[in-house]
């Protein structure tokens, strides 16, 4: 993302899922999106929320944090920025919580109390949390949720 080859102008739309956290600068990843959107183009990105309400409470085990593979760390305000600096505008952002982001971080803690090493969560981790979907989608509303999601256009 940050060395795009194409010209400018080309895109409609781009769309960063769970992208820029790992990019080395995303200052210049979103600059060249931004080149290479049509005038009026969208870009489209989820990152995590540092910023949220599982970050808060679980500290290291938040499935949000994820070091060493998240370069970056964004909140609302940093990730405003960075957006508005890169040359965005009609920027719109809200928050979002699957029930994968508390088996994630459950796997973590038990990862680190057990010892074990699960690489992705065991189908009986995951199962009892199928019914928080509605407490979910509580986080996002009071913009608290594990990932920020956020629209803009060029």
């Amino acid at each position: 993302a940050e060395e795009l080859h194409h010209r400018s102008g080309t895109f409609d739309v781009v769309y960063l899922n769970h992208v820029l956290e790992h990019t080395p600068s995303p200052a210049r990843a979103l600059r060249s999106i931004h080149r290479v959107l049509k005038p009026g183009g969208s870009i489209m990105l989820a990152v995590p929320n540092y910023g949220g309400l599982q970050m808060r409470l679980l500290g290291r085990y938040s499935s949000a944090l994820d070091l060493p593979r998240h370069l970056y760390q964004f909140e609302r305000a940093t990730l405003a920025r960075y957006l508005t600096e890169a040359g965005f505008r009609d920027l719109r952002m809200t928050t979002r919580t699957g029930s994968q982001s508390f088996t994630k971080a459950i796997r973590l803690i038990l990862n680190d109390a057990c010892g074990t090493s699960f690489r992705r969560e065991p189908a009986w981790l995951s199962a009892p949390f199928g019914p928080l979907v509605l407490l979910c989608g509580l986080f996002g509303y009071f913009g608290a949720g594990r990932d920020l999601r956020a629209t803009a256009r060029k």
